[in-house]
Protein backbone atom coordinates (compact mmCIF):
# COMPACT_ATOMS: atom_id res chain seq x y z
CA UNK A 1 0.00 0.00 0.00
CA UNK A 2 1.11 3.54 -0.79
CA UNK A 3 -0.01 6.23 1.63
CA UNK A 4 0.26 9.72 0.15
CA UNK A 5 -0.17 12.92 2.15
CA UNK A 6 -1.80 16.20 1.26
CA UNK A 7 0.73 19.05 1.05
CA UNK A 8 -1.92 21.75 1.69
CA UNK A 9 -1.12 23.13 -1.77
CA UNK A 10 -3.29 22.26 -4.75
CA UNK A 11 -0.43 21.95 -7.25
CA UNK A 12 1.87 19.63 -5.30
CA UNK A 13 -1.01 17.61 -3.87
CA UNK A 14 -2.00 16.92 -7.49
CA UNK A 15 1.39 15.26 -8.02
CA UNK A 16 0.93 13.12 -4.90
CA UNK A 17 -2.62 12.22 -5.90
CA UNK A 18 -1.68 11.10 -9.42
CA UNK A 19 1.26 9.09 -8.11
CA UNK A 20 -0.98 7.33 -5.59
CA UNK A 21 -3.67 6.67 -8.19
CA UNK A 22 -1.14 4.98 -10.46
CA UNK A 23 0.34 2.98 -7.59
CA UNK A 24 -3.01 1.87 -6.21
CA UNK A 25 -2.56 3.97 -3.08
CA UNK A 26 -4.58 6.64 -1.37
CA UNK A 27 -4.13 10.29 -0.37
CA UNK A 28 -4.53 11.03 3.30
CA UNK A 29 -4.39 14.05 5.61
CA UNK A 30 -1.18 14.63 7.56
CA UNK A 31 -3.02 14.33 10.86
CA UNK A 32 -3.71 10.67 9.93
CA UNK A 33 0.00 9.84 9.56
CA UNK A 34 0.62 8.41 13.03
CA UNK A 35 -2.44 6.16 12.82
CA UNK A 36 -1.50 5.03 9.30
CA UNK A 37 2.02 4.10 10.42
CA UNK A 38 0.63 2.19 13.38
CA UNK A 39 -1.68 0.20 11.10
CA UNK A 40 0.78 -0.30 8.25
CA UNK A 41 2.51 -3.44 7.01
CA UNK A 42 6.25 -3.85 6.52
CA UNK A 43 5.97 -3.48 2.74
CA UNK A 44 3.89 -0.27 2.84
CA UNK A 45 5.39 3.03 1.68
CA UNK A 46 4.56 6.61 2.62
CA UNK A 47 4.97 9.55 0.29
CA UNK A 48 4.47 13.27 -0.15
CA UNK A 49 5.99 16.18 -2.07
CA UNK A 50 8.89 18.26 -0.75
CA UNK A 51 9.67 18.96 2.91
CA UNK A 52 7.50 22.00 3.71
CA UNK A 53 4.19 22.54 5.52
CA UNK A 54 4.40 19.43 7.65
CA UNK A 55 5.38 16.95 4.94
CA UNK A 56 8.83 16.51 6.55
CA UNK A 57 7.08 14.53 9.28
CA UNK A 58 6.25 11.83 6.71
CA UNK A 59 9.96 11.16 6.13
CA UNK A 60 10.97 11.54 9.76
CA UNK A 61 8.36 9.08 11.04
CA UNK A 62 7.69 6.58 8.26
CA UNK A 63 9.67 3.32 8.30
CA UNK A 64 9.86 3.43 4.48
CA UNK A 65 9.06 6.38 2.27
CA UNK A 66 9.22 7.71 -1.27
CA UNK A 67 10.16 11.37 -1.52
CA UNK A 68 8.80 13.28 -4.54
CA UNK A 69 10.40 16.55 -5.68
CA UNK A 70 11.77 18.42 -8.68
CA UNK A 71 13.48 16.37 -11.41
CA UNK A 72 17.19 15.93 -12.11
CA UNK A 73 16.76 16.45 -15.87
CA UNK A 74 14.26 18.82 -17.51
CA UNK A 75 12.99 20.06 -14.16
CA UNK A 76 9.78 22.06 -14.30
CA UNK A 77 6.64 22.66 -12.33
CA UNK A 78 3.88 23.10 -14.91
CA UNK A 79 1.82 20.16 -13.56
CA UNK A 80 1.05 18.85 -17.04
CA UNK A 81 1.41 15.20 -18.05
CA UNK A 82 4.84 15.99 -19.53
CA UNK A 83 6.27 17.51 -16.32
CA UNK A 84 9.10 15.53 -14.74
CA UNK A 85 9.51 14.81 -11.01
CA UNK A 86 12.07 12.75 -9.14
CA UNK A 87 11.19 9.94 -6.74
CA UNK A 88 13.72 8.64 -4.20
CA UNK A 89 13.58 5.88 -1.62
CA UNK A 90 14.26 6.72 2.04
CA UNK A 91 16.09 9.93 1.21
CA UNK A 92 15.55 13.29 -0.46
CA UNK A 93 17.69 12.16 -3.41
CA UNK A 94 18.85 8.94 -5.04
CA UNK A 95 21.49 7.66 -2.62
CA UNK A 96 22.85 4.57 -4.33
CA UNK A 97 22.78 2.50 -7.48
CA UNK A 98 21.63 -0.96 -6.50
CA UNK A 99 21.25 -2.51 -9.95
CA UNK A 100 22.30 -2.09 -13.56
CA UNK A 101 20.13 0.41 -15.41
CA UNK A 102 19.86 0.35 -19.21
CA UNK A 103 20.36 3.49 -21.29
CA UNK A 104 16.89 3.46 -22.86
CA UNK A 105 15.21 6.14 -20.73
CA UNK A 106 18.24 8.42 -20.78
CA UNK A 107 18.66 8.06 -24.55
CA UNK A 108 14.95 8.51 -25.28
CA UNK A 109 14.13 11.45 -23.04
CA UNK A 110 17.27 13.31 -21.94
CA UNK A 111 20.33 12.65 -24.09
CA UNK A 112 19.36 15.26 -26.68
CA UNK A 113 18.97 17.90 -23.95
CA UNK A 114 22.33 17.48 -22.20
CA UNK A 115 25.98 17.45 -23.15
CA UNK A 116 28.25 14.92 -21.44
CA UNK A 117 31.63 16.61 -21.63
CA UNK A 118 34.98 14.80 -21.25
CA UNK A 119 36.20 14.15 -17.73
CA UNK A 120 38.73 16.76 -16.61
CA UNK A 121 40.82 17.82 -13.65
CA UNK A 122 41.83 21.47 -13.56
CA UNK A 123 44.69 21.22 -11.07
CA UNK A 124 45.00 25.01 -10.89
CA UNK A 125 41.29 25.60 -10.36
CA UNK A 126 39.19 26.76 -7.42
CA UNK A 127 36.81 24.83 -5.20
CA UNK A 128 33.15 25.71 -5.73
CA UNK A 129 31.06 25.22 -2.58
CA UNK A 130 27.28 24.83 -2.76
CA UNK A 131 25.72 25.17 0.72
CA UNK A 132 22.20 24.05 1.62
CA UNK A 133 19.25 26.40 1.53
CA UNK A 134 17.70 27.37 4.86
CA UNK A 135 14.72 24.98 4.49
CA UNK A 136 17.06 22.07 3.73
CA UNK A 137 19.32 22.89 6.69
CA UNK A 138 16.21 23.10 8.86
CA UNK A 139 15.08 19.65 7.69
CA UNK A 140 18.45 17.93 8.18
CA UNK A 141 19.56 19.92 11.22
CA UNK A 142 22.90 20.79 9.60
CA UNK A 143 22.88 24.55 10.21
CA UNK A 144 26.66 24.56 10.75
CA UNK A 145 27.57 22.59 7.62
CA UNK A 146 29.01 25.53 5.69
CA UNK A 147 31.16 26.81 8.56
CA UNK A 148 32.43 23.32 9.35
CA UNK A 149 33.10 22.52 5.69
CA UNK A 150 34.99 25.76 5.04
CA UNK A 151 37.14 25.12 8.12
CA UNK A 152 37.87 21.57 6.94
CA UNK A 153 38.75 22.74 3.43
CA UNK A 154 41.10 25.43 4.72
CA UNK A 155 42.86 22.79 6.82
CA UNK A 156 43.20 20.37 3.90
CA UNK A 157 43.83 22.51 0.81
CA UNK A 158 45.33 25.88 -0.12
CA UNK A 159 42.99 26.43 -3.05
CA UNK A 160 40.80 29.44 -3.60
CA UNK A 161 37.30 28.72 -2.32
CA UNK A 162 34.16 30.19 -3.91
CA UNK A 163 30.87 29.85 -2.05
CA UNK A 164 27.84 30.04 -4.30
CA UNK A 165 24.82 30.94 -2.19
CA UNK A 166 21.34 30.35 -3.51
CA UNK A 167 19.03 33.34 -2.92
CA UNK A 168 16.15 32.33 -0.63
CA UNK A 169 12.88 31.67 -2.43
CA UNK A 170 11.34 30.15 0.68
CA UNK A 171 12.33 30.60 4.31
CA UNK A 172 10.74 28.42 6.99
CA UNK A 173 9.99 28.70 10.68
CA UNK A 174 10.97 26.08 13.26
CA UNK A 175 7.98 23.94 12.23
CA UNK A 176 8.83 23.91 8.53
CA UNK A 177 6.13 26.35 7.44
CA UNK A 178 7.03 29.22 5.08
CA UNK A 179 7.36 32.62 6.73
CA UNK A 180 5.73 35.73 5.32
CA UNK A 181 6.86 37.16 2.00
CA UNK A 182 8.08 40.32 3.74
CA UNK A 183 10.46 38.24 5.88
CA UNK A 184 11.72 36.39 2.81
CA UNK A 185 12.40 39.71 1.08
CA UNK A 186 14.30 40.83 4.19
CA UNK A 187 16.47 37.68 3.98
CA UNK A 188 17.05 38.32 0.28
CA UNK A 189 18.33 41.81 1.08
CA UNK A 190 20.59 40.43 3.79
CA UNK A 191 22.08 37.85 1.41
CA UNK A 192 22.39 40.12 -1.61
CA UNK A 193 26.06 41.05 -0.92
CA UNK A 194 26.91 37.32 -0.74
CA UNK A 195 25.11 36.21 -3.92
CA UNK A 196 27.42 35.94 -6.90
CA UNK A 197 26.63 37.82 -10.09
CA UNK A 198 28.16 35.10 -12.27
CA UNK A 199 26.23 32.12 -13.60
CA UNK A 200 26.75 28.62 -12.25
CA UNK A 201 28.32 27.64 -15.57
CA UNK A 202 30.83 30.49 -15.30
CA UNK A 203 31.80 29.47 -11.77
CA UNK A 204 32.15 25.88 -12.96
CA UNK A 205 34.38 26.75 -15.92
CA UNK A 206 37.72 26.77 -14.10
CA UNK A 207 36.70 24.74 -11.05
CA UNK A 208 38.97 22.06 -9.61
CA UNK A 209 35.99 20.42 -7.95
CA UNK A 210 32.53 21.04 -6.52
CA UNK A 211 31.74 20.57 -2.83
CA UNK A 212 27.99 20.33 -2.21
CA UNK A 213 25.54 19.62 0.54
CA UNK A 214 22.52 18.48 -1.45
CA UNK A 215 22.25 20.73 -4.50
CA UNK A 216 20.86 19.26 -7.70
CA UNK A 217 23.52 21.33 -9.48
CA UNK A 218 25.93 18.44 -8.85
CA UNK A 219 24.25 16.65 -11.77
CA UNK A 220 25.27 19.55 -14.01
CA UNK A 221 28.80 19.45 -12.57
CA UNK A 222 29.03 15.72 -13.32
CA UNK A 223 27.81 16.33 -16.87
CA UNK A 224 30.57 18.94 -17.21
CA UNK A 225 33.18 16.41 -16.09
CA UNK A 226 34.03 18.12 -12.79
CA UNK A 227 34.79 15.98 -9.69
CA UNK A 228 32.24 16.27 -6.89
CA UNK A 229 32.50 15.90 -3.12
CA UNK A 230 29.19 15.81 -1.30
CA UNK A 231 27.15 14.65 1.66
CA UNK A 232 24.79 11.68 1.60
CA UNK A 233 21.91 14.10 0.96
CA UNK A 234 23.14 14.99 -2.53
CA UNK A 235 22.14 13.08 -5.68
CA UNK A 236 25.85 12.84 -6.53
CA UNK A 237 26.63 10.28 -3.82
CA UNK A 238 27.05 7.36 -6.31
CA UNK A 239 29.76 9.27 -8.22
CA UNK A 240 31.18 11.49 -5.46
CA UNK A 241 34.78 11.14 -4.32
CA UNK A 242 36.01 10.40 -0.81
CA UNK A 243 36.73 13.58 1.14
CA UNK A 244 40.21 12.33 2.08
CA UNK A 245 41.12 12.53 -1.63
CA UNK A 246 40.49 16.26 -1.94
CA UNK A 247 44.10 16.73 -3.18
CA UNK A 248 44.69 13.25 -4.57
CA UNK A 249 45.07 14.09 -8.26
CA UNK A 250 45.62 10.49 -9.32
CA UNK A 251 42.31 9.51 -7.77
CA UNK A 252 40.38 12.49 -9.14
CA UNK A 253 41.60 11.82 -12.66
CA UNK A 254 39.74 8.49 -12.59
CA UNK A 255 36.36 9.03 -14.21
CA UNK A 256 33.46 7.41 -12.35
CA UNK A 257 30.85 5.47 -14.31
CA UNK A 258 28.91 8.55 -15.32
CA UNK A 259 26.77 6.85 -17.95
CA UNK A 260 25.42 4.32 -15.45
CA UNK A 261 24.82 7.20 -13.05
CA UNK A 262 22.81 9.15 -15.62
CA UNK A 263 20.91 5.98 -16.52
CA UNK A 264 20.00 5.49 -12.86
CA UNK A 265 18.83 9.09 -12.48
CA UNK A 266 16.62 8.55 -15.53
CA UNK A 267 14.95 5.64 -13.73
CA UNK A 268 14.36 7.80 -10.65
CA UNK A 269 12.31 10.51 -12.34
CA UNK A 270 8.96 10.29 -14.08
CA UNK A 271 6.38 12.42 -15.82
CA UNK A 272 2.97 13.08 -14.35
CA UNK A 273 1.59 11.04 -17.22
CA UNK A 274 3.73 8.05 -16.18
CA UNK A 275 2.55 8.47 -12.61
CA UNK A 276 -1.06 8.63 -13.71
CA UNK A 277 -0.96 5.51 -15.91
CA UNK A 278 1.00 3.33 -13.42
CA UNK A 279 4.14 3.14 -15.58
CA UNK A 280 6.12 5.03 -12.93
CA UNK A 281 5.07 2.65 -10.17
CA UNK A 282 5.90 -0.41 -12.29
CA UNK A 283 9.45 0.91 -12.75
CA UNK A 284 9.80 2.01 -9.12
CA UNK A 285 8.74 -1.43 -7.88
CA UNK A 286 11.91 -2.83 -9.46
CA UNK A 287 14.16 -0.88 -7.07
CA UNK A 288 11.79 -0.56 -4.10
CA UNK A 289 10.67 -4.16 -3.54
Amino acid sequence: MIYGYDTSRRTTTKVVRLFCEGAGGQVRRLEQLDMDIQNSNVDDYFTSFGILRGTAEVYRKAPNYLHIDHAYFLAGHTHTDNTWYRVSKNGINMKEITKHYPEDRFNTYFKQHVNIKPWRLNTDGHILVLPPTQPTAWYTGDDDWLDNTLEWLKNNTDRKIIVRYKPPVVYVDKYGFPVSRSLVEEKIREMEPLVRKTTFEEDLDNAYCVVAYNSGAVVKATLEGVPVFSTDYAPSKPVAFNWKDIENHNELKQEPNRQQYFNALSYHQFTLGEMRNSEAWQLIREWVL
